[in-house]
């Protein structure tokens, strides 16, 4: 199974309707079943345009962890709705630094594809340790 084959958007689907510990457990029993497509569904449960569903303050601790410029360079390609959030929450200096970035430069599509998989890749783990939720409408509450 692969992203294209039939199915693949359902379970994701599935996946993400189901409490972050449901989802962990249910990940693990496909993974013992099937370990390439636990770890398909583990790596694509999450897209970079989910980002839109963090708190600002999720966004600023995400910052801690990746570089404005490989930020910047994934914005290349987000929606407005996602570039419209990240701008807004973060200080006038990194807006301006992530501007320059993303208006001010071209660069190959694959470079930001490639920035977008290195952040997407930080978004799993803190996902996956309870840092991060992204779920869109998801009524789970986040304690610090």
């Amino acid at each position: 199974m692969d992203e294209e084959s039939f199915g693949f958007k359902e379970a994701r689907t599935l996946l993400l309707g189901l409490r972050p510990s449901e989802r962990k457990s249910l990940l693990e029993r496909i993974e013992k079943k099937d370990p390439s497509l636990g770890e398909l569904l583990r790596k694509n449960l999450y897209q970079f345009e989910d980002l839109k569903f963090m708190t600002p303050k999720m966004l600023i601790e995400l910052l801690r962890e990746i570089a404005l410029e490989d930020l910047g360079l994934a914005l290349k390609s987000a929606s407005e709705e996602l570039k419209d959030f990240i701008l807004t929450n973060v200080s006038k200096n990194m807006k301006s630094e992530l501007e320059s970035i993303l208006f001010e430069r071209l660069v190959p599509i694959s470079l930001v594809e490639e920035k977008i998989d290195k952040i997407m890749e930080v978004v799993l783990r803190k996902v996956e340790r309870g840092e991060l939720v992204l779920d869109k409408g998801h009524s789970e509450t986040v304690i610090d």
